[in-house]
């Protein structure tokens, strides 16, 4: 019966160790904005949103910090597109039957086997979410600098999960490592890198990530996983295609206009939420139980082999029975 008890308490974890985590940052969130976004400001996006790139076009409100609660309400509103790509996540994890139940059940993965992944890839969507609401909603310096951590720790997961996948690190080797790592990009990104050199870093990690996933796979994984190869090239153009409507809704783009209710950089938000989720979808898709099975043939084979000492045991009997 507790057996029971506790199976049922853990169904739901991922969806409540997400909930819990996004409220709590969002509360934080709401105390920032409610002091006035206290904090020095980089980019004066408040005189210059039709000149500067990373000022993302839409007019802000209010003159400073803190004049508004929100300087650019709808490129801040579709944030919660991340939030609702994380819960959907966790939501998957939990309930093991989306999108496909049969890949839940058939497909052997560290997504379909631990939970644990789910969680964090969850939670680290979600917190894109947060980081992205801190920049939008106040365009401080701080809040640039939540918003670039926030895709850190997005692109830290999609770096090291392929490693994960090939046992390289297992589940306590991952755990550190992504800490680690995202611990140092906190660090290069308060104290070292420019907002220049951080997006890079960002893109060389997402560019990365994408070429291990492609390239580094053998022929027969490959062709076992033609269905969940097209869900991961498919999610790639999908993305790309995105960053076609971010670069043209910039300040001054083609896409860019201020003073709409429409705004290119909130439809970026939905599509780079609806990559996330993709993504993830692309791993709960693949099945690496060929390798599995692979690694268990070489292992029969070894195992079954005679051992240098049956075989000399054996033919001293034999040379012991021919003396006789």
């Amino acid at each position: 019966m507790e057996t029971m008890t506790s199976s049922k308490k853990n169904n739901w974890a991922a969806v409540s160790t997400t909930l819990a985590v996004t409220t709590y940052s969002f509360y934080l969130v709401y105390l920032a904005a409610a002091a006035g976004w206290p904090g020095s400001v980089t980019s004066n996006c408040y005189e210059d949103y039709l000149v500067t790139a990373d000022c993302y076009c839409e007019r802000p409100r209010g003159e400073k910090p803190g004049d508004a609660w929100f300087a650019q309400p709808m490129n801040t509103i579709s944030n919660l597109w991340f939030v609702v790509s994380g819960l959907l996540i966790a939501y998957a994890a939990d309930s093991r039957s989306f999108p496909s139940k049969e890949w839940w059940e058939t497909r052997s993965n560290p997504i379909t086997e631990n939970k644990l992944y789910s969680t964090m890839y969850a939670v680290a969507s979600c917190l894109l979410g947060v980081g992205s609401t801190c920049l939008h909603a106040s365009f401080t310096t701080w809040g640039r600098q939540v918003d670039m951590i926030a895709m850190y720790l997005v692109a830290a997961f999609s770096l090291l999960y392929p490693f994960v996948k090939s046992k390289t690190l297992n589940r306590q080797q991952a755990i550190w490592s992504y800490c680690l790592l995202s611990a140092w990009l906190i660090f290069w990104t308060i104290c070292i890198g420019t907002p220049e050199q951080t997006r890079r870093l960002f893109t060389t990690m997402i560019v990365a990530s994408w070429a291990i996933e492609v390239f580094n796979i053998d022929e027969d994984t490959a062709k076992h996983n033609k269905e969940a190869r097209r869900i991961l090239l498919s999610n790639i153009a999908f993305f790309l295609f995105a960053v076609l409507t971010w670069k043209s809704s910039e300040s001054a783009g083609p896409l860019c206009h201020p003073d709409s209710l429409w705004q290119g950089h909130s439809l970026w938000h939905l599509q780079s939420a609806m990559a996330i989720a993709g993504q993830y979808f692309y791993y709960v898709s693949e099945d690496h139980s060929m390798q599995h099975r692979k690694q268990t043939t070489v292992k029969f084979f070894f195992d079954s082999t005679p051992s240098a000492q049956f075989i000399h045991s054996d033919s001293s009997s034999e040379s012991g029975s021919v003396s006789s």
